[in-house]
């Protein structure tokens, strides 16, 4: 907001014709009101347009994370000949590199979550066996298995 429309804001909060001195009650509601109107016009200028989804802020995320990581290795690389310093949005084959290397072990850990997936659904199988054989009520309850069926489906 401009300065202008502060004022204009203000003054129809009725904020700008009431002063400290007086019924601090009354301020404190001209304080809230001049908030409020505030709060409203900044709404009011946002663009939905501009949002991003959560894939898109994951990706955003992401790609941030890995950069920043590909420049810590880079860093380390500074005692070899020819070394230059990072260069943000550079591509340098160096640059490069560093980058290929983080996402190749990006993909590794990937991989690696996703076996350690498995044997946890294992365990969870596991478990509603045992709890099928002591519930006095039946078996498990169809979510529990259904959670998992779908979960094996995810980790295929």
């Amino acid at each position: 907001m401009t300065q202008d429309e502060i004022i204009l804001t203000a003054d129809a909060s009725g904020l700008s014709y009431y002063g400290m001195g007086k019924d601090r009650d009354r301020f404190l509601h001209h304080v809230e009101t001049f908030a409020n109107l505030v709060a409203a016009a900044e709404r009011a200028n946002l663009d939905p347009k501009s949002f991003m989804s959560w894939q898109e802020g994951y990706e955003v995320g992401m790609v941030a994370e890995r950069e920043a990581c590909a420049k810590a290795l880079y860093e380390t690389w500074h005692s070899q000949p020819g070394y230059l310093p990072w260069q943000d949005g550079g591509n340098s084959q160096k640059q490069d590199e560093a980058r290929e290397l983080v996402r190749l072990a990006a993909a590794a850990e990937l991989r690696q979550l996703h076996e350690s997936n498995k044997y946890l659904l294992a365990a969870c199988k596991g478990l509603l066996a045992i709890t099928d054989c002591v519930n006095l009520h039946g078996p498990a309850t169809g979510d529990a298995r259904a959670a998992i069926a779908k979960a094996e489906g995810d980790a295929a």
